[in-house]
């Protein structure tokens, strides 16, 4: 489906175990390898919702502390019930 709204996919290597970590890399290596020119990434699960107001202030926090690497905001899943550790 992804591939239906032009989302570019990184095709993991079935040799190797996979993992969400694995998956963050891969994908985040292939980014700065298509648009090495990119100042700020936003990992998301599936099963969340990025709140509208959130990444203007997660950029404005970076901008005004350059030695902040992350910044969180509150999680919430949209549906809890469907994880696997429920």
């Amino acid at each position: 489906m992804a591939r239906e709204f032009g989302v570019r996919l990184v095709q993991l290597d079935a040799s190797r175990p996979y993992s969400a970590a694995r998956g963050r890399n891969e994908g985040l290596r292939e980014a700065l390898r298509c648009w090495s020119d990119v100042l700020y990434v936003l990992f998301l699960d599936g099963d969340c919702v990025v709140e509208p107001d959130f990444p203007k202030a997660a950029v404005t926090a970076l901008i005004q502390n350059p030695k902040r690497a992350v910044v969180t905001g509150h999680l919430s899943e949209r549906s809890p019930e469907s994880s696997v550790c429920s």
